[in-house]
């Protein structure tokens, strides 16, 4: 077959499957804009000939050249990054306290079923990334005034996180956005700010802030490009 009639040759479902195989991996790689990689889909599947198809990946690396892709499109399970007590081995309160400093309280940690955080003029970080759990409900009350609270919280944990704020606010970011799990222990935080701030965050292990925010960016796109390879 020469070049001309192979340019001329109407593509084949394999052809385009190929096609949109390569322009999801190049999207995944963020590589593409979502317009454009909408754009490059939808002519994908109006191409009548191989030369249309073969345009719409001409400009990108080939797939030699790129490392596998890991990630899945969908929802990835949730892992756990905590571990469950007895009820006998977890204390009932803690007082957890901050004035006029800074205060880090890095795991693994045993929390108590219901913690105090007072901050007042200053900071108090709590990562419970890897930390120890009752069953059922723990409770994170928190009194910040003219301070700052942050709270990472393990991955796979229910968590529930509602307050007061006066010139403050409650930050709360997550990565379960499904019904609660009974199996789980759940996480509550809640309380009172003023001229504050209280932030709430799921992290992996040894993730950083923006390495989370990209993560969960990455994710927001796979479940875009999962809907919409389900409508197609």
């Amino acid at each position: 077959m020469t070049k001309s009639e192979y340019d001329d040759k109407a593509p084949s479902a394999r052809d385009r499957e190929a096609t949109v195989g390569i322009l999801i991996e190049h999207f995944s790689r963020d590589e593409l804009s979502l317009d454009e990689f909408e754009q490059r889909i939808d002519a994908s599947h109006a191409a009548h000939t191989k030369s249309a198809l073969d345009s719409l990946t001409e400009d990108l690396r080939t797939e030699e050249a790129c490392p596998p892709i890991e990630e899945s499109f969908g929802e990835t399970p949730p892992l756990r990054d905590y571990q469950v007590a007895t009820a006998s081995d977890i204390k009932e309160t803690e007082l957890i306290t901050t004035v006029m400093g800074g205060v880090s309280h890095k795991g693994p940690l045993s929390l108590a079923r219901k913690s105090t955080v007072l901050t007042v003029m200053g900071g108090t970080e709590l990562d419970l990334r890897g930390c120890v759990l009752a069953p059922g409900i723990n409770v994170i009350q928190v009194f910040c005034l003219m301070g700052a609270v942050e709270i990472l919280v393990p991955q796979g944990v229910n968590l529930e996180v509602g307050g007061t704020a006066l010139m403050g606010g409650f930050d709360h970011t997550s990565d379960d956005e499904g019904s609660p799990d009974s199996t789980k222990p759940t996480l509550r935080v809640t309380g009172f700010v003023c001229m504050g701030g209280v932030s709430v965050e799921t992290r992996h292990t040894g993730e950083t802030s923006g390495e989370a925010k990209r993560r969960r960016e990455q994710l927001k796109r796979d479940q875009r490009l999962s809907r919409r390879l389900k409508q197609s």
